[in-house]
């Protein structure tokens, strides 16, 4: 048990994790560069940022950008790209289509072993996860079961200069590929 936490999806006390932050960023941004930029070719990566993936404006198309990525690996059967912003809209935004409520709520009360007379009313999102529910089950689940408190971990303006400084490098070192 580290940091008095008894599972890995607790949060650290801000204090511990700022110790991690200054012993460990510099070495992460370096490992980022060695691992996924040196170790795959541009045809072997796709990079996308988790604000372009959850933009309400450009969301979808990451998405789409990123299924067809996936499509590309053997064994790997993408969704139709038509399909993709549906996808992204009820997994990424959790706005499931209205069509789908019924389904749904047949999941939730499968996953919860209640019987079809006893599923109840239509599925609204829970605010919290059920507890007798799991969690891979339960499609309103969309945000963290982390522990701890939820503040703020922000990083210095140092540090934060040494990410963008290696950004700048990536794009320069790779500006003649598609990555």
């Amino acid at each position: 048990m580290r940091n008095h936490l008894p599972v890995h999806s607790e949060r650290a006390p801000v204090e511990e994790w700022v110790k991690w932050r200054n012993a460990y960023v510099d070495i992460e941004i370096a490992e980022y560069k060695n691992y996924w930029m040196d170790r795959y070719t541009a045809e072997n990566r796709h990079l996308l940022t988790y604000e372009g993936l959850t933009d309400d404006l450009i969301g979808s198309e990451v998405a789409k950008g990123l299924n067809e990525f996936l499509g590309q690996v053997e064994g790997v059967d993408p969704i139709e790209q038509d399909s993709v912003p549906c996808v992204w809209k009820a997994v990424v935004k959790n706005q499931p289509p209205a069509e789908q409520a019924a389904q749904i709520a047949r999941l939730q009360a499968a996953a919860l072993n209640k019987p079809q007379s006893e599923q109840g009313p239509p599925y609204s999102p829970p605010e919290q996860q059920q507890p007798a529910l799991r969690r891979r089950l339960d499609p309103g689940h969309h945000d963290s079961q982390r522990k701890g408190p939820a503040v703020p971990r922000p990083y210095t303006p140092q540090q934060l200069d040494s990410m963008m400084n290696m950004l700048l490098e990536i794009g320069e070192r790779f500006k003649m590929e598609d990555v």
